[in-house]
């Protein structure tokens, strides 16, 4: 596959332009201070020097009443994912907070949980490509058993293993409004894929799940097969670059297209769920 010169510089031009509309200049913090009625969405870069700067973006988030969605990549560190994580204890009209390699580490991911204990707006949260281990991933499982706003929770690619697997396992369990689960591109073996089985037996509320590039290989799709003669509400199961037995996914994706789903998920079902039975430990 091959491009002309000219057409390589012009793409190349675009992205070039693309990534210079992004990146970080205190000037794109003025709307923000006057409460700008017409921003309600802010796609910042930080490079490494601008990291103070996401100091002075948490403040103006604490008396912001405008913004609802806010997108950051780039390198706000620890220290800029703590001080957004307190700001985001008083402003309460961000309702999507994405943050993509932004080098947050496990102080980040800690602080970041502690507010969704307290936060009731916070409806969707990307923490990708951050790194940020078990450490950071438990914490969020944590929040995960008495936050009940949350819906959509973006963990791809943060280094999480067979811990991280089963404190999630564990919050799913008691949590009923999360719907939408990315964990691909984490270390996640056999054995977190027989945890995250079991928990989609308890479970009523998650639609999809996505395991993409993990290592839960054929046992651990025979396990969430199984889990799927009970579980009733997962409708999408990504299991891209997984290695798995060809008919066990072709059980799966039968499981997943069972029409009763729908049903369930829409509330027109004649029989309740059996994952609506209490836990009994």
């Amino acid at each position: 596959f091959k491009f002309k010169q000219e057409e390589f510089i012009f793409c190349l031009s675009g992205a070039l332009e693309a990534m210079e509309e992004l990146m970080f200049t205190s000037n794109k913090l003025v709307p923000l201070y006057n409460n700008d009625p017409a921003l309600t969405k802010l796609d910042l870069m930080f490079r490494y020097r601008d990291a103070p700067h996401a100091l002075e973006l948490a403040e103006l988030l604490k008396r912001n009443t405008v913004l609802t969605k806010l997108i950051v990549h780039g390198h706000i560190r620890s220290e800029g994912a703590i001080a957004l994580a307190d700001a985001l204890l008083i402003n309460t009209n961000l309702t999507v907070l994405r943050l993509l390699s932004t080098d947050i580490g496990a102080p980040g991911a800690h602080a970041l949980a502690s507010m969704l204990k307290i936060n009731t707006t916070i409806t969707e949260l990307a923490i990708t490509a951050n790194y940020i281990g078990d450490e950071g991933v438990v914490a969020f499982a944590e929040a995960l058993k008495t936050n009940t706003t949350l819906v959509n929770l973006d963990l791809t690619n943060n280094a999480a293993g067979v811990e991280s697997a089963r404190a999630l396992a564990e919050a799913l369990k008691v949590n009923m409004t999360l719907t939408d689960l990315n964990l691909s591109h984490n270390h996640i073996d056999t054995a977190g894929g027989v945890a995250l089985a079991e928990a989609l037996k308890y479970n009523c509320s998650l639609a999809t799940l996505d395991l993409d590039t993990t290592q839960i290989n054929t046992a651990g799709a025979q396990a969430i097969l199984e889990a799927l003669s009970i579980n009733k509400s997962l409708t999408q199961l990504i299991l891209f670059d997984v290695d798995i037995d060809s008919d066990i996914t072709d059980q799966i994706e039968a499981q997943l297209a069972d029409p009763q789903r729908a049903a369930w998920r829409s509330g027109e079902a004649d029989t309740k769920p059996a994952c609506l039975i209490p836990l009994s430990f």
